[in-house]
């Protein structure tokens, strides 16, 4: 049998390589999964049960050399930025692939997270927002670790961040990721790994499944970082079929560098010309620093702000902490002078991601959703009587509230945890005659939030059950 050159190398690679994919085209080269290592799992590994949702873990090295960016002309703050290539560097990383087991349980969506590392290393924020509903849809969910703070450091924070070199040598001795001006392409990269039409590859960090739309997310230092690559990469690169940005915050309105050298626009709001819808979902403690960029709600736009939330409320604090506390043997945040804000603003994560799934899949838009009232300049959120933001989406507890909520709370260490003060028995019983009439105003409300696809209907259920549960008034 003859062979053609293109089918001679192929050969050489299932007979040489088993493992690996050889970089061309802008592809990385890919090896895994992975299984040394000192802790015999990835950093960042799921703190859920996933076998018991027929969910599989496993991790890649995605080895090539990536591009940086620049612009000839200076960023503007409408986001409609024009870039150009400016360097190339090798380098190494990983991602990170939650799959089901079984191919029948693929709904065809890839969720792309741009892993944080605002700690000095990975956090899997989206993952631990959202999955519920992740895995009860059939999602496929990709960490990448596309910056160098997170792969090799050096620590932010000596004592305490661990980026994957200092964490297990033995396993991840060989990344290297050269600078966060490549950080961009080691995304864009990962990508054509991912996204529907992707080249055939053994291995196939997906399993072979049949993708049919890949969604980009970002969350908190991550969502900035994906605010830059919405407005300069995604126009040339048109691999993201839907983007979800969750909790842009501080300077420029939350947006990161596009390069170390380059003067960013401030604010930098995200570009109205895009083919593909963003949803951007923003907390109370993220919204005065993100007003300066708001941009209209449009035909592939949405921004949900959410009155009374906290960037890291209570749940994420619980879940995020036993995270760090497995991987790097230290406690999370605490000493806080006022009790931690517990508004579910992960229930608002999962309808989040749901609703930009059928968006894409199906054309339905989010609902609009009402922006927090503020008193422009400077950016100041008006307040109830009570102390409670006005305007903005409102989940269930904050319409129907048992607490003053705010997004900002004390001492510093504390401040994207936010607070809940307990309203007194009196005031309780003003509001709420009866525990009765407690409920009933819960379950309108939780109707509405149902009706209007801001909540889904697993955590409404939820919501109510708490509702029933709660000693109120």
């Amino acid at each position: 049998m003859r062979f053609s050159p293109v089918n001679r190398a192929l050969l050489c690679l299932v007979l040489f390589f088993p493992l690996t994919v050889r970089a061309a085209g802008g592809l990385p080269e890919v090896t895994g999964p992975i299984s040394a290592g000192a802790h015999g799992r990835p950093f960042t590994a799921s703190l859920v049960d996933l076998a018991a949702s027929g969910y599989v873990e496993e991790e890649y090295f995605l080895t090539g050399t990536a591009v940086s960016y620049g612009s000839a002309l200076p960023l503007a703050s409408d986001g409609l930025w024009d870039v150009e290539r400016t360097g190339r560097q090798p380098y190494k990383t990983r991602i990170l692939v939650r799959r089901p087991k079984d191919p029948a349980r693929f709904n065809g969506t890839v969720v792309a997270e741009w892993l944080n590392v605002s700690g000095g290393f990975d956090v899997d924020a989206e993952w631990g927002y959202t999955y519920p509903e992740l895995m009860r849809e059939g999602f496929v969910w990709v960490g990448v670790s596309a910056q160098r703070a997170g792969v090799m450091g050096p620590p932010l924070r000596a004592g305490f961040s661990q980026p994957l070199t200092l964490w297990d040598d033995a396993r991840y001795g060989s990344l290297s990721v050269p600078n966060d001006d490549f950080s961009y392409d080691i995304f864009t990269q990962a990508l054509r790994l991912l996204a529907p039409g992707r080249p055939g590859s053994s291995p196939d960090p997906l399993g072979g499944l049949n993708v049919r739309r890949i969604l980009g997310v970002g969350v908190s230092q991550s969502a900035n970082r994906l605010v830059t690559y919405t407005n300069a990469i995604q126009p040339i690169a048109k691999l993201l079929n839907g983007i979800l940005i969750g909790s842009r915050i501080g300077v420029r309105g939350g947006a990161a560098p596009l390069a170390a050298d380059l003067p960013m626009p401030d604010p930098a709001k995200i570009r109205t010309d895009l083919k593909v819808p963003v949803l951007v979902t923003e907390t109370e403690s993220d919204a005065p620093s993100h007003f300066p960029a708001r941009t209209p709600d449009g035909r592939l736009y949405r921004l949900w702000e959410l009155a009374g939330t906290a960037h890291q409320n209570q749940w994420a604090d619980s879940y995020f902490g036993a995270e760090i506390k497995r991987d790097l043997g230290v406690s999370g945040i605490g000493g806080c002078d006022r009790p931690v804000n517990d508004l579910p603003t992960q229930h608002i994560a999962d309808a989040a991601i749901h609703a930009l799934n059928l968006w894409v899949k199906e054309g339905r838009a989010p609902a609009f959703a009402t922006p927090i009232s503020f008193s422009p300049w400077p950016a100041v959120i008006d307040r109830d009587a009570a102390g409670n933001a006005l305007g903005g989406l409102r989940l269930p507890q904050f319409e129907v509230p048992v607490a003053r909520y705010g997004g900002i709370g004390t001492p510093d260490q504390c401040r994207l945890e936010g607070f809940a003060i307990p309203f007194d028995p009196a005031e309780l019983k003003s509001l709420y005659p009866n525990h009765e009439v407690y409920v009933a105003k819960i379950r309108a409300a939780v109707s509405s939030a149902l009706k209007s696809g801001f909540l889904l209907p697993p955590e409404a259920a939820e919501e109510i059950r708490n509702a029933q549960r709660a000693a109120v008034p």
